[in-house]
Parts: structure tokens; C-alpha cells; sequence
């Protein structure tokens, strides 16, 4: 009895659960065989990450001309060694 409960079992999952999977993984044939409305809603960024990912790259930009910004203020203010020594009193 506790073979054929198995044997049913087995039978059951692999013609419900096992048969259809070809058709829901997404392969190339599958891809192939779908409208391209289809296609280009399966590969579409969601609303949320798209505005996620726009907003970084607005602070990212922010951030890059701030460093900028800052890293020409202190080259700007870093005497040069001639013109440090001659403050100093020193020969050059």
C-alpha cells in the first residue's frame, strides 16, 4: 500500500507540479515566442528603482563637484615652497 501512495504521488507532482515548468521558466524559446510588449515589461526597471538610481546620480554629482570645489580651494591656498620660504625670510 505504502509503494502505490508513492507511486500516485510521484505520478501527481511530476504532471502538475514538474510538466509545466518549461513553460513558466523564462528561457530564450520563451522570450522568443512573447509580444514585445510583453518583453519590454518582464525587462523594465521598476518606477521606484528608476527614480531611486536618478536621485543618486543627482547627489553623486553634488558630491563629485563639492570635492572638486574643495580640492581647488586648498590648492589655491597651499603656498608654493618658493613663495613659503621667501615668507619666511629664507633664500630660495
Amino acid at each position: 500500500m505504502k509503494y502505490f501512495v508513492n507511486a500516485i504521488t510521484k505520478a501527481v507532482i511530476e504532471r502538475h507540479l514538474v510538466e509545466p515548468l518549461p513553460d513558466l521558466v523564462l528561457s530564450p524559446l520563451v522570450v522568443t515566442e512573447m509580444a514585445e510588449q510583453e518583453v519590454a515589461f518582464v525587462a523594465a526597471e521598476p518606477v521606484e528603482a528608476a527614480q531611486q538610481r536618478a536621485y543618486l546620480d543627482n547627489k553623486m554629482g553634488m558630491s563629485e563637484k563639492g570635492i572638486s570645489s574643495a580640492i581647488g580651494l586648498i590648492r589655491s591656498n597651499v603656498p608654493k615652497p618658493k613663495q613659503h620660504m621667501e615668507e619666511a625670510g629664507m633664500k630660495w
